[in-house]
């Protein structure tokens, strides 16, 4: 039997930029993000490499709390895949 549910999500902002949405539910990674605890270092990291027009790939991206970051970084002339 499948049922469905109701999806509710949290709301948190990330690096004091970005809105990121995540399950409540989700005690390691959602949490994690919503305590301002989840690879900051490696975020910061990685969006002091990228810039305005690179292509990048995110390989592995799972709920793409990287790819919204790189996303802003490279704009609208970059791409992300």
């Amino acid at each position: 039997m499948i049922q469905h549910q109701e999806l509710v999500l949290s709301k948190t902002t990330i690096l004091d930029t970005f809105n990121f949405y995540y399950r409540p539910d989700d005690i390691f990674v959602g949490s994690a993000i919503a305590a301002n605890a989840y690879e900051n270092f490696e975020a910061l990291l990685i969006l002091s490499l990228a810039s305005e027009s690179n292509v990048i790939v995110d390989v592995g991206a799972n709920i793409g709390y990287y790819s919204l970051l790189l996303a802003s970084r490279i704009g609208k002339s970059g791409r992300l895949y």
